[in-house]
């Protein structure tokens, strides 16, 4: 096994990544992870990427404790780069994961807003795929049989899931939750984004359900970016 951090390089803007990787394969392909680095390898193509390794090291720890020397607060706040948190696995204060999501956002919001035309893309692709997911249920749904006066709730079963779903719908009376979705764009809501692919908010849950989407709390993104062109 060999516990890497290697350095990819974007060779048509120069922008780079640093990360950690563990493989039993030194020419594995792997050109890093996360959303800005799936952004980037989508809109460029892995052909336009060259990787190289800057450590080797012993064992897990020592990759990650190398990364974290080389991925620091001042690192992932330059232009100059796609990483969004500090390097080194696990050992985050609350603060600190809230700062990492909040980082990220930050600089997909502005990458969302600038490249009218991989989102304008990216939107079209997602609605699509939405789509074609409720078309399915829908399907099934008019091939199963109902009987009428079946699965009926008593009075005392009503209240009591009412009772339960004060304070998490999706209506306007509601908080709204931002979620990000798997192309890194980011809604206000469940509502929002359905609107967005015009598809009913249910194929949203579902997505999130699934592990697609992330819901990401309640994070104030409305500030100054990073600037990352």
């Amino acid at each position: 096994m060999f516990y890497v951090v290697y350095k990819t390089t974007n060779l048509i803007n120069g922008k780079i990544y640093i990360g950690a990787h563990q493989t039993n394969d030194l020419d594995d392909g792997y050109l890093g992870s996360g959303y800005l680095m799936r952004y980037a390898i989508n809109k460029y193509g892995p052909e336009s990427f060259q990787k190289e390794i800057l450590h080797l090291l012993d064992c897990k720890s020592e990759m990650y404790n190398k990364e974290r020397e080389l991925v620091t607060e001042e690192f992932v706040k330059l232009k100059t780069n796609y990483n969004v948190r500090v390097g080194g696995k696990g050992g985050w204060t609350d603060e600190q994961q809230q700062e990492n999501k909040r980082r990220s956002l930050i600089k997909l919001k502005q990458l969302w807003e600038t490249d009218v035309e991989w989102a304008t893309k990216q939107r079209e692709r997602f609605s699509s795929q939405l789509r074609e997911q409720y078309k399915t249920k829908q399907r099934v749904n008019t091939t199963t049989p109902h009987i009428p006066g079946e699965y009926k709730h008593t009075d005392d079963a009503k209240k009591s899931i009412s009772e339960g779903r004060q304070g998490k719908g999706i209506g306007n009376t509601n908080r709204a939750e931002p979620i990000i979705d798997d192309g890194g764009m980011i809604h206000n809501s469940i509502v929002e984004c359905a609107r967005y692919y015009g598809v009913r908010p249910e194929s949203i849950v579902r997505r999130i359900k699934k592990g697609l989407y992330q819901k990401i709390g309640r994070l104030n993104v409305q500030e100054t970016y990073f600037p990352v062109n």
